[in-house]
């Protein structure tokens, strides 16, 4: 049974999607990265407890919850805190009494190398968040055998390619990105893209903010994960989350930040309709 979207208090909160990120670090040097931009505590127990209440439909509960990790042999100081968030995510993964889909999101194919030892039976789906040349994908079902990106579809269901976004209100070159990409049955395009135009012809915002949120280490929330102006304070258990989620929520205005929509003119619009569908 799916979590009814949305009923959000200060006090619980019913959503479809919550995206976790549970360290600042990240192995890779990205320009304008938004994880690197987080500059706070991480609260390890406060994101282990989100993760129980997901599970057991507690407190704060949503359709899909994604984690991102990240390559564990180079995190060094953080290693033990992101392989003990990682290992909850995990095993509640597995033990859920919800339908909630449990997701994770690596960095690189070199990540995903570090994840073949362990269970990852009750994970949904698995993604990389920035691709490079040469990097490819893993489905759960798959060997650890790695293939390159031209041959994914052969082995996963589908790929998702997303837009490069430094930040919410950084100008990007939508057309441009998305001409180099393949296309085909199974290629899903980054649905900020199919939300600006969307926007473009009906006036309605994205979903950040509104049925999804971005947890950040210290429990401070945003609505769009490139969001590096934080909305909130860190948080104080899931009572503090709420009332986070909940102060976003309310006022649900970063979409009027967002420089995609501007970045699709007349002549790239009906480009990127036929790219998307």
């Amino acid at each position: 049974m799916q979590v009814p979207v949305n009923q959000i208090t200060p006090k619980s909160i019913f959503t479809n999607a919550i995206l976790i990120q549970p360290t600042p670090f990240c192995a890779l040097n990205c320009k304008g990265c938004y994880t690197k931009s987080f500059k706070g505590q991480v609260q390890e127990q406060l994101i282990v407890d989100l993760i129980a209440s997901i599970s057991s439909g507690g407190l704060i509960q949503c359709n899909q919850v994604t984690l991102a990790v990240d390559n564990l042999s180079d995190l060094k100081s953080e290693v033990a805190s992101q392989k003990a968030i990682l290992l909850a995510f995990l095993l509640h993964a597995k033990q859920r009494k919800t339908s909630t889909n449990f997701n994770i999101t690596v960095n690189s194919s070199h990540a995903l190398r570090e994840y073949g030892d362990l269970d990852l039976s009750g994970v949904h789906m698995i993604s990389i968040s920035n691709p490079k040349s040469g990097d490819s994908a893993l489905h759960k079902n798959v060997s650890q055998n790695l293939v390159g990106i031209g041959a994914v579809r052969q082995v996963l269901d589908s790929v998702y390619y997303v837009l490069h976004k430094p930040d919410l209100g950084f100008p990007v070159d939508v057309i441009g990105y998305f001409d180099k990409m393949p296309r085909g049955p199974g290629v899903v395009i980054d649905t900020c893209v199919a939300d600006s135009l969307k926007f473009l012809k009906t006036g309605a915002s994205c979903s950040a903010g509104i049925s999804k949120f971005h947890i950040w280490p210290d429990g401070s929330v945003t609505g769009c994960p490139y969001n590096q102006g934080r909305e909130t304070p860190g948080s104080q258990g899931l009572e503090g989350l709420c009332e986070n989620i909940n102060k976003v929520y309310t006022a649900s205005n970063e979409f009027s930040r967002c420089k995609i929509p501007q970045a699709i003119d007349s002549k790239s619009k009906p480009r990127l309709l036929n790219i998307i569908n």
